[in-house]
């Protein structure tokens, strides 16, 4: 903890580097396969992800001897951060962006913290026999579908049904395995096949758009992690140009949060469409992405007198701007310009083989797209 925190430090300006850092981390921590747990939180496994594709986690719990006395159950701790660990201090809860949705216990308990809201549904009773104070296997199912995420415990003589309503539908969301008087074993992780969809789990709250503005050419985007959506593929002509409004959404925090524009080749105009083909990925924050086998390609970044420093220039994009694309377009080559909150970029790619029909697409990272025009 002393090592990862001291090379967070050298890095505070360089965001990049310090997630190369926390993927490093997270390559060399597997998830915990056995706690001992005597103070509640005192012990709590590595964030255990949760996404669309249910998740199936099953261990073994007993009451730690010592304790004969006290209350043992096992529990969960429902959280977001960078390197999906549960954080108690203010300095790590800063650097990490740790937020806590609330914790749940077996028995059907809940604390609800950072969750719009938590709902709890008794499925089954006396599923077997209650076998008070010996070892029971307990078993989590847990998927997440944008905003809402649902789980179901069982700990063989009841289970459970948990509804949480996350903030919004940026958010990551992570269980973290813990207890109070217990010993928990035999960890283990199933990822399904299967994907939830927006019928799976019960609404119990409204849903927060930041695209709930006027439309333009081309229907508003809200892109809620990298590249989740994207506009359809706009033909490059030479001399186009797109106009769109930008907003960074409230979760946005490193420098690749912004828009992106990709080029690319399908025949149905989509990204990730039939035969498609991506030639670049461009983002608003100089960096660049492209295929070597299909392109040559180079940017030139510079920056006036409107950039202050990355911190300022996440401010700005907080509260929103306007921005215009100019594209370029000879029989092989590309240019793409832009100019936004003081950087300005200018993109050159040389196709290697010529081709009729390239398109160009909005997306982005943690951004909302709103009034796109093709003028």
């Amino acid at each position: 903890m002393k090592k990862r925190k001291e090379e967070i430090e050298k890095t505070q300006d360089n965001k990049n580097d310090i997630m190369k850092i926390l993927e490093e981390i997270e390559k060399s921590i597997p998830i915990e396969t056995s706690l001992e747990c005597a103070e509640y939180r005192k012990s709590i496994t590595r964030g255990i992800a949760v996404t669309e594709k249910e998740t199936t986690i099953t261990f073994k719990s007993a009451p730690d001897k010592t304790f004969t006395e006290a209350f043992f159950v096992p529990s969960l701790v429902l959280f977001d951060s960078f390197d999906r660990l549960v954080h108690d201090n203010e300095e790590d809860i800063k650097n990490m962006h740790y937020a806590e949705y609330g914790e749940v216990w077996f028995d059907g308990n809940i604390i609800c913290t950072e969750a719009r809201n938590m709902l709890v549904k008794d499925i089954e009773e006396n599923l077997s026999s209650d076998c008070v104070g010996e070892e029971k296997e307990y078993v989590i199912k847990a998927a997440k579908y944008r905003d809402h995420a649902r789980i179901r415990l069982s700990d063989g003589t009841k289970s459970h049904e948990i509804i949480v309503a996350l903030p919004d539908s940026s958010r990551y969301l992570y269980i973290g395995i813990t207890g109070v008087c217990c010993r928990i074993g035999d960890i283990k992780i199933e990822n399904s096949g299967e994907e939830i969809g927006p019928d799976d789990i019960e609404r119990i709250a409204d849903e927060i758009s930041y695209i709930n503005h006027i439309e333009g050419d081309i229907p508003n985007i809200q892109i809620d992690s990298s590249r989740s959506a994207a506009t359809e593929g706009i033909l490059i002509e030479d001399g186009m140009r797109l106009s769109f409004k930008a907003k960074a959404l409230p979760t946005a925090s490193l420098a690749w949060h912004c828009p992106y524009i990709v080029i690319f080749t399908s025949d149905d105009k989509k990204v990730a469409g039939k035969n498609y083909t991506e030639i670049a990925l461009i983002r608003f924050n100089g960096e660049m992405k492209r295929n070597k086998d299909i392109a040559e390609a180079k940017i030139t970044i510079e920056k006036d007198g409107e950039y202050e420093d990355a911190a300022e220039w996440k401010k700005k994009s907080m509260n929103g701007y306007g921005s215009i694309v100019h594209f370029s377009r000879g029989r092989k080559r590309i240019t793409v310009t832009t100019s936004n909150l003081g950087i300005s970029l200018r993109c050159t790619i040389e196709l290697k083989k010529s081709a009729k029909k390239v398109y160009a697409a909005l997306t982005g990272d943690q951004v909302a797209l709103t009034n796109i025009m093709i003028i």
